[in-house]
């Protein structure tokens, strides 16, 4: 009783901390920060255990205003101490994504894949307190998502005329494995898992001079399974990564029927973003039934009692309903670049003289333009005589001076742009007169 109550306090300071130094972050760094206080959802977890004991699938589907998930996940016992389970999931949200021209929500989606494998220590383990180790892996790609033309914005300011800021949501493609393992809290067959993970998150940025974004790091879980009295149960989970911190509380109701087992809960969750990713809360309720092979309660033991029991079935049922990958979020950031055309130099290009018939003509255009953010600039070039050429890969215009093209000025057309916008200009050239 005083290590479960000692567990509680400890994962609970976790939290406390871990919401107060957010706030703090958020705060001091409020250009960074998007969050949605509130997705009322509501879960339902259906386990049939099918063919025999030893396998079992279950379907997850969450459902509210602005957030869905499916999810499935098949499971199956290999012998008495290994067991395995895979699974998918497809995830939408509409999510809440800052600007600098301020908060926008957009649908947004992401699919999963990922799998478990579970090592069961026997009861004669020397270490008769740890229950289990685990081993997992997913791979989950979200999609990115290009803004309407019609919400590009054009900005007008002294200094920045020509400036343009073109938006996208940016996806992500991510990986990660996890290792860890549960014990025994010692109190009511209370089990706490601890595991360790690393995880890869590949944001797609591709706009303009944006190179991809890439987070990786180690992380950790701390996830609690405490039944409390009768038919009541706790399940608390903190998870630290290097994309967001998820915390999630669930408190559940279960009981016996003829055709099997019905749970009933209410959950509460929050994710931390961090790198632009938004933060979320998510409130609902759950509802789980899991039923089959002979009901799930052959040789049950008294739900009520202070014993601890396991039965092959409601094991494995229990063990499935709980998805083999699940990501609490779509991993998708705010992507934003403001876009400047090429820059025409104070004085523009001066006029140009080659008076000597034979003299070479040099003219380097990149001379005469700043190009922001180092873009890649193209030039076009009009109005140039005979015998002149004009190199658009490198911007310069060459020649000779000859008597076919020798004359008094010429005016020409030069047009820069970098993709985000045009500069357009003119100079004279004078070729065999001063």
């Amino acid at each position: 009783m005083r290590r479960s109550l000692f567990l509680l306090t400890f994962l609970m300071t976790i939290f406390c901390s871990n919401l107060c130094i957010t706030n703090i972050s958020a705060n001091d760094k409020k250009d960074k920060k998007s969050r949605d206080n509130f997705f009322p959802v509501a879960r339902v977890v259906l386990t049939p255990v099918f063919l025999s004991q030893d396998a079992a699938f279950s379907f997850l589907g969450e459902g509210g205003p602005r957030s869905y998930r499916f999810n499935g996940t098949l499971g199956y016992i290999a012998c008495e101490q290994h067991r395995f389970k895979v699974g998918g999931e497809y995830l939408g949200q509409r999510l809440k994504y800052r600007f600098r021209t301020g908060h926008e929500h957009h649908w947004v989606h992401q699919w999963a894949t990922g799998g478990k494998y579970q090592y069961l220590f026997a009861d004669d383990c020397c270490c008769q307190w740890l229950k289990s180790f685990e081993l997992s892996g997913y791979y989950a790609r979200a999609n990115s998502k290009e803004l309407k033309l019609g919400e590009e914005h054009h900005h007008h300011h002294d200094s920045d005329s020509d400036r343009s800021e073109f938006r996208r949501i940016a996806g992500a493609r991510s990986w990660g494995v996890e290792a860890g393992t549960s014990i025994d809290t010692t109190w009511n067959c209370g089990t706490l898992l601890l595991a360790i993970d690393y995880d890869n998150v590949d944001y797609r940025k591709k706009r303009f001079h944006h190179h991809d974004k890439e987070i990786s790091g180690v992380g950790g879980t701390i996830a609690l399974h405490q039944p409390l009295w009768c038919n009541v149960e706790l399940d608390f989970k903190y998870q630290y990564k290097r994309a967001y911190d998820y915390i999630e509380a669930l408190f559940n109701w279960g009981t016996n029927f003829e055709c099997g087992n019905l749970n009933l809960g209410v959950f509460v969750n929050h994710v931390f973003g961090k790198e632009r990713l938004p933060c979320s809360t998510t409130v609902g309720g759950e509802i789980g039934f899991s039923f089959g092979i002979d009901n799930l309660f052959n040789n049950c033991c008294d739900p009520c009692a202070t014993d601890c029991c396991f039965n092959d079935c409601n094991d494995l049922a229990a063990w499935v309903s709980e998805p083999a990958v699940y990501i609490p979020q779509v991993l998708a950031i705010s992507d934003e670049e403001r876009c400047f055309p090429p820059e025409l130099i104070t004085g523009g290009i001066p006029d140009q003289f080659f008076p000597t018939i034979g003299d070479p003509v040099l003219i380097n255009l990149n001379n005469f333009f700043r190009f922001p953010k180092g873009a890649k600039v193209t030039f076009e070039v009009s109005g140039l005589p005979p015998g002149i050429i004009f190199d658009p890969s490198t911007g310069i215009i060459s020649g000779l001076v000859t008597d076919v093209n020798a004359g008094p000025g010429r005016t020409i057309s030069v047009t820069a742009s970098d993709g985000c916008g045009s500069t357009d200009t003119s100079f004279t050239l004078n070729l065999g007169s001063a």
